[in-house]
């Protein structure tokens, strides 16, 4: 379509510019005779002027003849801004698509919260932030407790709806828009704290346990309580030089371990004192707890 347009175009510019050099050229003629035509009138007395009607004739068929190709290009330049507009709105639908399917990637389809990856990327982000800041990150590791025989008693639709009712426990349990509640994989979740220390993150530990406790889901099965409760490894770190953001996963990770060690329904936390570095702390937990900052609290529903 675009390149009949254009030909049709090229066309009518075409057959204006012969038609103009025409009328140029035939103008002095024309001229010229009626000039002729003049001179014999005037011989026999009559008072004829030619000359202001040929100027004013020659000009009339110049703006024809400009009116005539003003019109194409005009249209031509409607043609133009009407495919700039259609490109543009498809180019912000195109956009939002994309948007959408970022999110889409980032998002737990049955939980509708931040998913693995999108954790991945944001904790990323926090973690620049927080060491450029010199601030605390903070993180939860929460485990459902003994879930996969909630799936074998309830069966598999009632297990999605009790880790539909943790994570809005969960999210009810924060306080600041810029916190961030994540499903890690199957029945582990991930709070990410930016600028929080660890009492900050035992506090919203405890805030977890309350509201998942008011939300009495039944677990007659459960070997250590009749209500749905998770364990919770708190871990907290100024990101320095040598750590990575793995490091604190890794921590809150070896928390979590410990609380459902010492019997499931509580918190462990874990943090590396300063100055020592992050990298030392496998070494020192295993040979010396005491000195990781160890602390536990145990939750009665």
């Amino acid at each position: 379509m675009r390149k009949t347009q254009h030909r049709s175009i090229a066309t009518n510019l075409n057959v204006l510019l012969i038609g103009t050099i025409l009328a140029l050229a035939i103008g002095p003629i024309m001229a010229t005779w009626f000039k002729q035509r003049g001179h014999s009138v005037t011989s026999t007395g009559a008072d004829f002027h030619l000359e202001p009607l040929v100027s004013a004739a020659f000009l009339g068929g110049i703006a024809l003849v400009l009116i005539a190709i003003v019109g194409p290009l005009y249209r031509a330049y409607q043609v133009r801004e009407s495919s700039f507009l259609s490109l543009e709105r498809a180019h912000r639908k195109l956009e939002a698509r994309n948007r959408l399917l970022a999110h889409q990637v980032c998002t737990d389809s049955l939980l509708g919260i931040t998913n693995r990856r999108g954790l991945e990327r944001l904790l990323a982000l926090e973690w620049k932030r927080a060491s450029r800041e010199k601030q605390a990150l903070s993180l939860l590791f929460i485990d459902v407790d003994h879930f996969k025989v909630y799936n074998d008693s309830y069966g598999h639709p009632q297990g999605d709806t009790c880790l539909k009712r943790v994570a809005q426990s969960l999210e009810e349990a924060l306080g600041r828009p810029g916190d961030i509640v994540a499903r890690y994989g199957g029945e582990e979740f991930v709070i990410l704290l930016p600028n929080t220390t660890l009492s900050g993150g035992l506090d919203v530990a405890q805030r977890v346990h309350d509201h998942l406790s008011r939300q009495a889901i039944p677990f007659a099965a459960s070997p250590s309580s009749a209500l749905v409760t998770v364990s919770i490894g708190v871990a907290s770190i100024m990101p320095g030089d040598r750590d990575s953001s793995r490091d604190l996963i890794r921590l809150a990770d070896r928390a979590l371990y410990m609380a459902k060690q010492d019997g499931r329904n509580r918190t462990a936390s874990l943090s590396p004192p300063c100055p020592v570095p992050l990298s030392n702390l496998g070494q020192m937990a295993s040979s010396a707890p005491q000195q990781a900052n160890l602390k536990h609290f145990d939750h009665h529903g």
